[in-house]
């Protein structure tokens, strides 16, 4: 091989290794930019470990699913999941599918397992989004508010999610209706802003 080829086959790969990692953030981006924002209701963590380094482990409510017995879900398996709001602005799953829906907002999640009952199986699902990521210096004031507002049945807590043609992507966790957000080093909190 002469120096010219091995100079583009270089390149080539020099191309291809960016362009990868850049598709992926242009992906996130846009379903950020431009998803359908859903408030999922958190509940606790386990409390041996809730918070991993850079990241804090969220659990929601609508991770579990009652479907018909006379499916056949397997642990493991990746499933289609539907979504729309209830009557008090929270998502809730509506269909566990094999495939994508023709129509509607839902994301890919995989079953964490199954559980058979007579009528029934409960499915607990495994969420593409239990983790929000801070500056490892904040995540442990963060994760502290959040285990106290998820003991406190007074107190909301939930995350938004934006979800896009299959795709979810954790926006921000808000506590007491005031969203947690990191720049420049510094806790910043909002006040929720979601369009109707």
């Amino acid at each position: 091989m002469n120096s010219h080829k091995k100079i583009y086959l270089l390149i080539a790969m020099a191309v291809i290794q960016l362009a990868v990692p850049g598709k992926m953030i242009y992906d996130h981006a846009s379903v950020l930019n431009t998803g359908v924002i859903y408030k999922f209701q958190t509940e606790p963590v386990d409390p041996s470990d809730p918070l991993r380094g850079k990241y804090i482990n969220l659990n929601f409510k609508a991770r579990k699913f009652y479907s018909p017995i006379n499916l056949s879900w397997k642990n493991g398996q990746d499933v289609f999941v539907k979504v729309e709001n209830d009557s008090n602005g929270f998502a809730k799953i509506i269909a566990v599918l094999y495939d994508p829906p023709v129509e509607g907002d839902y994301f890919k999640a995989s079953i964490d397992y199954a559980e058979n009952h007579e009528q029934y199986q409960t499915l607990n699902l495994d969420l593409p989004f239990t983790r929000f990521y801070l500056e490892e210096s904040r995540a442990a004031n963060v994760e502290t508010e959040y285990a106290k507002a998820n003991k406190d049945s007074l107190v909301e807590a939930y995350a938004t999610v934006a979800i896009k043609n299959g795709a979810a992507v954790i926006s921000n966790v808000f506590i007491g209706g005031k969203g947690v957000k990191i720049e420049n080093g510094k806790l910043k909190i909002e006040k929720l802003k979601m369009e109707d």
